[in-house]
């Protein structure tokens, strides 16, 4: 895992900083309302239209993963928890979140395209309440050989 200190969205949208895989935690309610996902929610609307449809249509579970691709950004709409609180409780699941990036990390491998560069916040540390130091040892071990990116503003 390479921390890098900026910007996400605009790593993503930038020629200099190419960033062209965008992974994010979400709830399985249809709703970017706060953090990162209200953030991409404004640069990619068609991406939350999708993801909202999906969450409507399936109602996922957690470890389901919506992908979408938005001015040529794939953007992995990972369902890592069932809702969401301000209240301080655990809402992100770390079952779900380890499904999400055995799932994306195996696509990735299979597509054997050494030029992605995959970029994500602290997912589920925040509004999700889960421990960094667990959230980080899933993503490092399901994103193994593949170029990836935190991000922390």
């Amino acid at each position: 895992m390479n921390i890098i200190k900026g910007d996400l969205i605009k790593a993503s949208l930038s020629s200099e900083d190419p960033v062209n895989v965008i992974i994010h935690g979400c709830n399985a309610q249809g709703v970017m309302g706060s953090g990162f996902a209200k953030q991409l929610k404004g640069v990619f609307p068609e991406n939350f239209k999708g993801y909202k449809e999906f969450c409507e249509d399936t109602s996922p579970s957690p470890g389901a993963v919506f992908v979408d691709e938005e001015k040529g950004v794939t953007i992995c709409n990972a369902i890592t928890q069932k809702s969401f609180g301000r209240d301080g409780k655990l809402y992100v699941s770390y079952d779900g979140l380890d499904s999400c990036f055995d799932d994306i990390g195996e696509f990735f491998r299979m597509l054997g395209d050494s030029n992605d560069v995959i970029g994500y916040p602290m997912i589920g540390a925040g509004l999700g309440g889960g421990d960094w130091n667990i959230i980080k040892e899933i993503i490092d071990h399901r994103l193994k050989c593949l170029n990836h990116n935190l991000y922390i503003l």
